[in-house]
């Protein structure tokens, strides 16, 4: 009796040693992230950092089921990955549902960022005040896979009365605008802003950099974690995961952190 009654009590340690470490296990989480989109995202030295990189590595030490892993990937491969399912999240999409049917839900919006136009000087010397219209005839930049201009835009560029030129990388557009391979170019102000300074730096890029003009403000956009819908059996906590980032990043707008982050960075250039 007293070896069966130690049998059960060793079985029962078992049982609540097993119970208690399956339920502390976090779930591996792996979220992809644009590796060429500085201030926001970008890779240096091996280290992928940026804005949004500290907004979402806030969120996520606060998330205290998840372990998650941010991993760099080019645009266009990020989305291929989404797309086939075989990636869960991807961050910062805008807000494209019928271009990108693949992406669904969408986060609470991470920031809005201000899209904007920057030219070689001369495409001003007529008066250009009407986008896309005043802009026909031109070849506008952007960076691959971004789909930046509007519907209207690219209507126009499916009639060949303007012309679509996609590179990877912001400051490798911003080099054919100065060097007039292209005549335009749309991004965000702040990564430009921010290329733009880069560029500075090297003494063979300052002087075509006064070839370049800002032009309008194409559109505010919204940025976000975007979700594939693709493959859901993979990811049965998905509907938690975003409720609770949701909720969390919710509260950091209302504390203003976001714009904290954002200054702390702006201040480093």
């Amino acid at each position: 009796m007293l070896i069966v009654y130690k049998f059960l009590c060793f079985s029962l340690l078992l049982f609540t040693i097993s119970f208690f470490s399956f339920a502390n296990q976090k779930q591996h989480v792996t979220i992809y992230g644009e590796s060429t989109y500085r201030p926001y995202a970008w890779v240096e030295d091996g280290v992928f950092k940026g804005i949004y990189i500290d907004v979402l590595n806030t969120i996520f030490e606060q998330m205290d089921d998840y372990q998650v892993t941010l991993k760099a990937v080019p645009w266009e491969r990020g989305l291929f990955l989404l797309k086939t399912g075989d990636a869960f999240s991807l961050f910062p999409p805008y807000y494209y549902p019928n271009r990108r049917p693949y992406i669904s839900p969408y986060s609470t919006p991470l920031y809005r960022e201000k899209t904007v136009l920057i030219c070689q000087k001369k495409v001003f010397d007529i008066e250009r005040n009407k986008w896309p219209n005043d802009y026909y005839g031109l070849s506008i930049g952007q960076s691959s896979g971004y789909l930046l201009g509007g519907e209207a835009f690219f209507e126009a560029v499916a009639r060949n009365e303007m012309f679509l030129s996609e590179s990877r990388r912001a400051g490798q557009n911003l080099l054919m605008v100065a060097t007039g391979r292209i005549d335009c170019y749309i991004n965000d102000e702040l990564v430009i802003k921010t290329e733009l300074n880069e560029l500075s730096k090297d003494e063979h890029y300052r002087a075509y950099l006064d070839n370049v003009q800002f032009g309008p403000i194409i559109s505010y956009e919204d940025s976000f974690l975007g979700f594939s819908n693709v493959n859901n059996e993979l990811y049965p906590y998905k509907a938690h995961f975003v409720e609770q980032f949701n909720t969390l990043l919710t509260e950091m707008h209302k504390r203003g952190e976001i714009e904290l982050i954002i200054e702390k960075h702006l201040s480093e250039w």
